[in-house]
């Protein structure tokens, strides 16, 4: 099941509002947990959360901005999800087991080399 348009586009600009601030630094903390922004939006649902979060981050590349989705990560591990990697918007080179580490100072991303 999924969102109705309107819903979505609620949920989605209220993601990408806290997202941005994030970004530009008008938050104490660096990233937020997917926990952390569900409860801020009053939603939608962990059943619902990739799809608004996949829908920001179309937006944001329509709009040649950077990954901002890339700030919520899991409180366990400190990481995005699996469905961060499989967003339609990211290149397929960099989808499968893509690592990342991410530290209190920020995200540090780690590429593979072709030849491992």
């Amino acid at each position: 099941m999924r969102l109705l348009p309107e819903t979505l586009e609620y949920y989605v600009e209220r993601a990408r509002g806290i997202l941005i601030d994030i970004a530009r630094g008008k938050r104490k903390e660096k990233f937020i947990t997917y926990q952390e922004l569900m409860d801020e939006m009053g939603g939608p649902g962990r059943g619902f959360i990739a799809e608004v979060l996949d829908e920001v981050s179309c937006s944001e590349h329509d709009r040649g901005h950077p990954l901002i989705t890339a700030l919520v990560i899991h409180r366990q591990n400190r990481q995005p999800g699996y469905g961060f990697w499989y967003i339609r918007v990211l290149p397929d080179s960099v989808k499968p087991g893509f690592p990342i580490s991410i530290q209190d100072s920020g995200v540090t991303v780690f590429h593979r080399s072709r030849h491992q």
